[in-house]
């Protein structure tokens, strides 16, 4: 064999090598993408309505395999006033406060995410979720209390 043609066989197994690597990389990182979406289907979502719930500071947390949040949610006349975040531990914690932000500005818990932000988009609707319904079972108990 040739110089040139074992040069040439070098490169197309190193060639081969870089394309095999690439393709377990995209493999392992589809699957942990995977094993997140099937993570957040659980997360508990309520469909609290923001006009329902009372001005107040509220607290919840959630916490996932990737990523953990503990806030307090004020609401003011029906209206969500602030997201503060107490503790936030994870890889994908980059975007909150940017989502939070929106959910302000928009007066909702559910808002549409952003290319590349919608696991940490579900996980915060979730926990902002959860902290107002909370609220919502509170005052559920405590009308069924006074009924009685």
């Amino acid at each position: 064999m040739t110089k040139e043609k074992k040069n040439d066989s070098k490169l197309y197994f190193l060639g081969l090598a870089a394309v095999l690597m690439l393709l377990g990389f995209v493999s392992v990182k589809n699957k942990t993408k995977r094993n997140q979406i099937e993570e957040i289907k659980k997360l508990p979502f309520h469909n609290v309505a923001i006009e329902s719930v009372e001005d107040g500071i509220y607290q919840s947390d959630v916490a996932t395999s990737f990523l953990y949040v503990a806030m307090n949610v004020e609401v003011e006349n029906h209206q969500l006033k602030d997201i503060q975040f107490e503790r936030m531990n994870g890889k994908k914690i980059s975007h909150l406060e940017e989502i939070a932000n929106r959910m302000v500005e928009e007066n909702k818990i559910k808002v549409e995410a952003k290319r590349g932000q919608e696991i940490e988009t579900f996980v915060l609707m979730s926990c902002v979720d959860s902290a107002l319904y909370k609220t919502e079972k509170s005052e559920e108990l405590s009308e069924a209390n006074a009924e009685n």
